[in-house]
């Protein structure tokens, strides 16, 4: 499956998902889209978090220390 199909398929069973929460909890779709908005906060966290921490491990090409010419 190739990046574009895993997309889709993200985005069915997300679809799938919200449709039950809806249906099951009477969810509006303000408390909906406040949900997707908390969720989408910390994924990106995550991801800064993630990308903080691989900017830390790897060589630092601005450093302020070191051979200067």
């Amino acid at each position: 499956m190739d990046s574009h199909e895993q997309a889709d398929a993200y985005h069915s069973e997300l679809n799938k998902l919200t449709e039950r929460f809806m249906e099951e909890f009477d969810m509006t779709y303000v408390q909906l889209i406040g949900v997707l908005e908390m969720y989408k906060m910390e994924v990106f966290c995550e991801a800064m978090a993630v990308a903080f921490e691989e900017d830390e491990d790897g060589d630092d090409e601005y450093s302020t220390t070191g051979d200067s010419d």
